[in-house]
């Protein structure tokens, strides 16, 4: 599975876990993470990269909406 493809697969586990905040929140990091590759690899196409961009924002806007503590904060 390529990394895009693996970003992809993470953001739509992601939105479907409506009721497993830690898990959703796990899945939308991992799928920012494998987007932020695609968009730091020098040879990935335009294509990919806008792709890859439109995944990182999805899952940033999920982590954004997240209400789950983090450890070490109070």
């Amino acid at each position: 599975m390529s990394t895009l493809a693996q970003a992809l697969h993470n953001l739509h586990t992601a939105r479907e876990l409506v009721t497993d905040a830690h898990r959703r929140r796990q899945y939308a990091l991992a799928a920012r993470d494998s987007a932020a590759e695609v968009l730091l690899d020098p040879q990935a196409t335009d294509t990919l990269r806008h792709r890859a961009r439109d995944c990182f924002r999805a899952a940033s806007a999920l982590l954004a909406t997240d209400t789950t503590p983090q450890v070490g904060t109070p």
